[in-house]
């Protein structure tokens, strides 16, 4: 491998709730001059300590993003992820672009991890759910989803609950279809994606064309990045093409079966290092710090 594919540039794109260990340990882990790091810190976190994080990343390049108010199920979670994406291909070319939550953290060093990512260069790394997945998803996308923001991720509003019951059933009962008229169709897999340079410059470019279509859908980012790029002439770059329900699809580990998703301990240490996976969520050092802290040892010898 040359020169120029050891130091082409890799943007990651951290979207985080709160500031912890976890990220702190992300954040050590992705400090390489070869690196860019642009930043969300949700505006329900109080204490973003914009500072400290200067303080730890210094070889990489640290943005902080305009921050937002993430509402589970409501697309401000995608509008946030657009933005930090626009940002960052304002910002450089990048050979990929890594969305990475704030519990997440990577399973092999930076040596390592460019050269797995350069010897695939040109695949799209994004996970769909089973054939059957996307029959299901149709619901979320098919008629408007008005009261996301206010039900929430606990759906424990009797009101709003109720208000949307009401509003499907109004929707049914006028035979409202969304996609009686579209010229395209709605893919949906995991959140979490590494795509190139071209593909994220195309993401950005029509993601305003498709708004209008992606309002009131529920839980959007399942489904956003996906849709756009199975419309797109990217379709035919997936690194793991079908819909296979596979997370080694978008180069992650995340075990649904366990947990949502579940929380990696360190009897899952060895089973994670070996998975051939570039990165894996979740951590949480309130759970176990023990395999956050083999990792950040394993990574930085």
């Amino acid at each position: 491998m040359g020169t120029k594919a050891i130091n082409a540039k890799h943007a990651y794109l951290i979207m985080a709730h709160e500031y912890t260990d976890t990220l702190i340990t992300l954040l050590k882990l992705l400090d390489d001059s070869r690196n860019d790091v642009f930043l969300h810190m949700d505006r329900k976190c109080t204490e973003p300590h914009f500072t400290e994080m200067k303080s730890l990343v210094t070889k990489a390049g640290l943005f902080f993003t305009k921050r937002y108010n993430i509402s589970w199920g409501t697309n401000s979670m995608v509008l946030c992820e657009i933005k930090m994406l626009a940002t960052a291909v304002k910002k450089g070319s990048y050979e990929y672009y890594h969305l990475l939550s704030g519990a997440d953290l990577p399973l092999k060093n930076q040596d390592e991890l460019h050269k797995w990512f350069h010897e695939r260069k040109g695949k799209e790394f994004l996970h769909f759910g089973l054939e059957s997945y996307q029959q299901d998803i149709a619901s979320r996308y098919n008629v408007y989803h008005f009261f996301m923001k206010q039900i929430g991720r606990k759906r424990d509003k009797p009101f709003w609950l109720q208000a949307e019951t009401y509003s499907l059933a109004i929707q049914r009962r006028l035979h409202i279809d969304r996609t009686r008229n579209l010229s395209f169709h709605f893919y949906g897999g995991a959140q979490w994606f590494s795509i190139t340079d071209q593909c994220a410059r195309y993401v950005v470019k029509h993601f305003k064309g498709l708004y209008s279509h992606f309002r009131f859908v529920q839980i959007l980012d399942e489904l956003a990045i996906q849709t756009i790029v199975m419309n797109s002439p990217f379709a035919g770059h997936l690194y793991m093409p079908g819909f296979l329900n596979d997370y080694m699809a978008c180069a992650r580990a995340i075990d649904w079966e366990r947990g949502a998703p579940y929380c990696y301990r360190i009897e899952d240490f060895d089973e994670l290092m070996s998975s051939g996976a570039c990165f894996a969520r979740k951590f949480d050092t309130r759970e176990d710090a023990e395999i956050v802290s083999k990792i950040y040892d394993t990574l930085k010898k």
